[in-house]
């Protein structure tokens, strides 16, 4: 293979397999559903820091030493990354029933729904 050729290799291989994988982890069709601006929203979002940082935040720590620079640029893309997920995150209402038989409800974020689902994904595997 040729070594001019592995940038755009790494680049294919992220983007058409790695990303959706990792946008597929996330309840995406459930979104879809009630709130799609913020799939796409999210969607291009997740691709723009992936070429930000392998075009631009790279290039400025590697090459033009530029660290500051490169680290106000991660530090950025962190907080609107946050900014995203805590402004445009479609909160969903769940159901707890308490041991007394009340009925609570409560809204999760995605990133506690994740954290919920994985708990009880666990909890139905260890229980017979």
């Amino acid at each position: 293979m040729n070594n001019k050729n592995l940038p755009l290799l790494i680049d294919i291989i992220f983007c058409v397999i790695l990303l959706p994988l990792m946008i597929m982890l996330l309840p995406v069709e459930r979104w879809l559903t009630h709130n799609s601006a913020f799939v796409f929203l999210l969607v291009i979002w997740l691709y723009a820091v992936y070429f930000l940082n392998r075009k631009l935040t790279v290039p400025l720590v590697f090459s033009k030493k530029r660290y500051w620079t490169a680290l106000l640029l991660l530090l950025l893309t962190v907080f609107f990354t946050w900014l995203v997920t805590e402004a445009g995150a479609p909160r969903e209402f769940f159901r707890h029933r308490s041991p007394d038989g009340h009925h609570h409800f409560f809204r999760l974020s995605p990133r506690e729904q994740g954290i919920c689902r994985k708990c009880i994904q666990i909890r139905s595997l260890l229980t017979p």
